[in-house]
């Protein structure tokens, strides 16, 4: 191994790169969020007879809106999220994250853990979840 002054050995490179780790991992959950909930929000209003069976029949006429508008009410606010969490301001990431993690929970109550989508849905809770109490 060369030793010597402007030489690099990989040492360098092999800390840096370790020191990039923890924004590269939270750079990454937050990419995977955001394509998640900007999808399925979007999809709402693409592809809404796809989604309308997610929302409860009790829904129709709560507050006055229809199952059809309580789509489009949850769509935008998934869009919203999405948004929000790609923001580079960490406060701001860390609210959209804690309101992501509230609405899966919300989802959960009505799919329950033990199915496909609670799975999927228990697994991007606990994603959000990390990135609400993630350490800057």
């Amino acid at each position: 191994m060369l030793h010597g002054k402007g030489v690099n050995d990989g040492r360098s490179v092999c800390g840096t790169l370790h020191s990039m780790q923890p924004r590269v991992s939270r750079f990454l959950l937050i990419i995977a969020l955001a394509y998640v909930f900007l999808f399925f929000g979007l999809d709402k209003f693409v592809r809404p007879l796809l989604w309308i069976g997610w929302i409860p029949p009790s829904f129709d006429g709560f507050l006055g809106f229809t199952r059809s508008l309580w789509l489009q009410v949850f769509g935008a606010v998934e869009i919203v999220l999405g948004v929000l969490l790609l923001i580079p301001r960490v406060q701001i990431q860390r609210i959209a994250a804690a309101v992501m993690a509230l609405h899966l929970v919300a989802v959960l109550t009505q799919t329950g853990l033990l199915t496909d989508t609670g799975v999927r849905d228990t697994g991007l809770l606990l994603a959000a979840l990390s990135l609400a109490v993630w350490a800057e």
